[in-house]
This record gives C-alpha cells, sequence and structure tokens, in this order.
C-alpha cells in the first residue's frame, strides 16, 4: 500500500511538470503559428503584385 501511494505521488509530480511544460511549449506553437500566418500574408501581397511600399508598410506594422 506503501508503495502505491509513493507512486502516486510520482505520478502526480510527473504529470504536473509534463503540465508546465505543455503549457510552454503550446504557448510557442501558437506564437510560431501567428508568425508564420503574418509572413505568410506578407508572401501573398507580394505575389500579387502589391507595390513595395505597402509592404514595406505591412512589415513596420508587424514589427510594431
Amino acid at each position: 500500500m506503501k508503495q502505491e501511494v509513493e507512486n502516486i505521488n510520482s505520478d502526480t509530480t510527473t504529470y504536473l511538470t509534463l503540465e508546465r511544460k505543455y503549457e510552454s511549449l503550446i504557448m510557442e506553437v501558437r506564437k510560431y503559428e501567428g508568425e508564420l500566418a503574418d509572413y505568410n500574408l506578407a508572401l501573398d501581397k507580394y505575389r500579387s503584385d502589391t507595390k513595395p511600399d505597402d509592404i514595406e508598410a505591412f512589415f513596420n506594422h508587424i514589427k510594431i
């Protein structure tokens, strides 16, 4: 019985550690998804012969 309690406590600690890591990684993934969407939008504008000044203004807006 004592061993089971220790295993449960160990599993709980592991779970909490992995949960924190998951939250950290999911925030990083969402950040990269947003950046990728911005780059894809800029690339679409480039392909559609948008004026370079408009693209630069868009870039500066993203940068801010």
